[in-house]
């Protein structure tokens, strides 16, 4: 099976500016980067030094990586993501480190949360992330 594997994250110093591509951690700074798959080549700390332009340093708390599906829209799901379905029940993309599977998270009680496996794409569309709208999701 071949996936599609990238990240985004939410830029350093503009509100609201995302970046996509491969993301990297740099011992030497400790920054986060996302670097567009352009610009990529090896990737090692030297390179982030000598080629900062290249690089955007994201904020830590909003990389996430892309789950390899689509929205009925056609838009790329990400973890983090907030979804909806036509009944309006939401739900956040998470990730289950125990089982490693993306799953979605129901945001309010009564609903159960379920796998990627128990629907399809063209059932939902993504209205929004946790990292700009933290309060489309409510605890459960």
């Amino acid at each position: 099976m071949k996936r599609e594997i990238k990240f985004r994250g939410l830029d350093f110093k503009i509100k609201g500016y995302w970046h996509y591509g491969t993301y990297h951690y740099s011992n030497n700074s400790k920054h986060h980067y996302i670097l567009s798959r352009e610009k990529f080549n090896i990737l090692n700390d030297e390179f982030l030094y000598l080629h900062e332009q290249e690089v955007s340093s994201v904020l830590q708390e909003s990389v996430s990586q892309y789950i390899g599906l689509k929205d009925k829209n056609g838009k790329e799901i990400y973890e983090g993501d907030v979804i909806v379905w036509d009944d309006g029940s939401k739900y956040k993309v998470e990730w289950h480190e125990d089982i490693a599977v993306f799953f979605l998270a129901s945001t309010h009680n009564g609903t159960n949360d379920c796998g990627f496996d128990q629907v399809t794409s063209t059932e939902f569309e993504i209205i929004s992330n946790i990292y700009e709208n933290p309060e489309l999701i409510q605890s459960k």
